[in-house]
């Protein structure tokens, strides 16, 4: 539960937490951890923006150089990421999930754009990737603390109302 850290249980295709009694929808397999009645008409203007980039309109994968450049910087300063745990927070359109998840990463990946994520299932499915895909705010990640080995969050404290928070 992004709110109380504890464990979120299936009930009616939606996930319950039982300890502070929040029910959050399940969309395409998409688990959604955020109100987005309550978030900052900062963030829904973000949404709104990224909602619109091209390269969610596509389902198919392209690697930028200036992408493959950050895959490669995190790569040579993390070489073993192999079985490890990365949270990508703020992915965006997920071409770093994308990327450590073939190299053998436990990804997961996290974005308050719901239509971004449901592309990089997408992707993650046709790959046979198995990245682990929820929307929420960088404000409050729904994992117990430690739970990552690595953290990302590339191009994203720019854009969050309370970055402090988010750090």
């Amino acid at each position: 539960c992004p709110i109380c850290k504890t464990n979120l249980v299936e009930k009616d295709g939606n996930l319950f937490c039982d300890d502070c009694k929040k029910e959050y929808e399940v969309s395409d397999g998409i688990p959604i951890l955020v109100d987005f009645q309550k978030i900052p008409k900062h963030l829904v203007d973000q949404i709104r923006y990224f909602e619109k980039e091209e390269v969610i309109e596509k389902d198919e994968f392209r690697l930028d150089e200036w992408q493959k450049s950050y895959v490669d910087r995190f790569c040579n300063n993390f070489s073993e990421i192999k079985g490890k745990k990365v949270l990508d927070c703020g992915t965006g359109s997920g071409y770093m999930a994308v990327e450590l998840a073939k190299k053998g990463a436990d990804v997961f990946a996290c974005d308050l754009t719901l239509k971004g994520l449901k592309r990089l299932k997408k992707i993650s499915e046709k790959e046979g990737l198995g990245i682990k895909i929820f929307c929420c705010s960088a404000e409050e990640i729904p994992m117990k603390d430690e739970f990552f080995d690595y953290f990302i969050s590339n191009a994203v404290l720019e854009h969050l109302p309370n970055e402090e928070e988010a750090i």
